[in-house]
């Protein structure tokens, strides 16, 4: 038990739920990255011009584009298997996202994932796209 778990039980308030994003159609797209010569890290240069804070938890989503007729149900259970969520929004695409976990964006963490990501290529028949950074619609001001 922590320090502050225990005084949350001490006071009566639970511990806050760890907040969980779903790549349900609500989300709207914070920030993309595709062009891999561009880099990752200058999206993330771009949400800080923009005055966005890069570092804030967002839902990932990997885009793949499938080889057409290609079988990619052994790529999905892999994925699935991660704790990934799959969806196939078009025949030729292919969405992985982990709803189990935010990730905060940093230039290591993208490189990380692409790299991952990237190297499901070589054994299954999709292209790697890139990510897509997910976060709730700004509430009314």
């Amino acid at each position: 038990m922590t320090v502050r778990s225990g005084f949350a039980r001490l006071f009566g308030r639970r511990p806050s739920a760890p907040m969980m994003l779903v790549d349900d159609g609500t989300l709207v797209l914070l920030a993309r990255s595709y062009d891999v010569e561009r880099g990752d890290a200058a999206v993330l240069d771009d949400l800080t011009a923009a005055g966005e804070d890069p570092h804030r938890p967002v839902l990932v989503r990997h885009v793949f584009e499938v080889v057409p007729g290609a079988d990619v149900d052994a790529l999905a259970g892999g994925l699935e298997a991660d704790g990934f969520d799959v969806a196939r929004p078009d025949p030729g695409v292919l969405h992985a996202s982990a709803t189990t976990q935010l990730t905060r964006l940093t230039p290591m963490a993208a490189a990380q994932a692409r790299a991952r990501m990237t190297g499901l290529t070589t054994r299954h028949p999709v292209d790697y796209l890139g990510w897509e950074a997910l976060v709730p619609p700004a509430g009314p001001s």
